[in-house]
């Protein structure tokens, strides 16, 4: 293979004519079966190790060295980072879309996605649970894919709390790193602020806005 086995984040932009070295890299899951997943909560679809953990550790890597991101690692108000301020949203957009596209319409019937992207974000999530620094969030896009990059076990005391859907008072937990969760817009989902010491990241695609 063309690729690496050393974590530097420099892989990741290997696509192009090493695409298929990419994904033997990075996707262990390189056909997605909709019977495979999971519906821990209401029109919550999940796929568990959809990326290896090469992906998340090289991504982890790649975020050390993004500019405007690595630069305020202590920023405690800052609830995400759009990814298009980096070459990663081109590189990871296609991917996304073409594992996920065959299957969105049939984990939601009747719906033909148009793989327009709506935007995409790297998510940071503090471990300790604490509800008043709860942001309910819902945008405009039919859906979302996320993608888990690090060990995600948000708690309240020695409960594990995991990802949080409000609306429906739905916990995801065990999410584990290359996890794919798939969810319609609207669904009122968590987007809290940054606990520096206890940091859990994620990427997030929201795709056709109805506009």
């Amino acid at each position: 293979a063309v690729v690496s086995t050393q974590s530097t984040g420099e892989d990741l932009k290997l696509t192009g004519e090493y695409l298929e070295d990419w994904k033997e890299k990075y996707v262990a899951h390189k056909h997605l079966d909709a019977e495979a997943f999971s519906t821990p909560c209401k029109n919550v679809h999940r796929l568990d190790g959809v990326f290896t953990q090469q992906f998340s550790d090289d991504m982890m890597e790649a975020m050390n060295h993004m500019l405007g991101y690595s630069r305020y690692p202590k920023h405690f108000d800052r609830p995400g980072y759009n990814l298009t301020a980096t070459p990663y949203q081109d590189i990871l957009l296609p991917i996304v879309t073409d594992l996920t596209d065959q299957v969105v319409p049939k984990l939601f019937p009747g719906y033909e996605p148009q793989s327009k992207l709506y935007d995409a974000w790297i998510i940071e999530v503090e471990g300790e649970w604490k509800p008043s620094r709860r942001i309910s969030r819902s945008n405009p896009a039919a859906y979302h894919v996320l993608i888990a990059i690090n060990e995600y076990l948000p708690k309240r005391g020695e409960d594990e709390v995991g990802y949080v859907f409000q609306r429906q008072e739905c916990h995801v937990t065990g999410i584990k790193p290359g996890d794919l969760l798939i969810y319609p817009g609207y669904i009122t989902h968590q987007k809290v602020e940054l606990q520096p010491s206890t940091l859990h990241l994620y990427l997030e695609f929201s795709f056709d806005p109805p506009f």
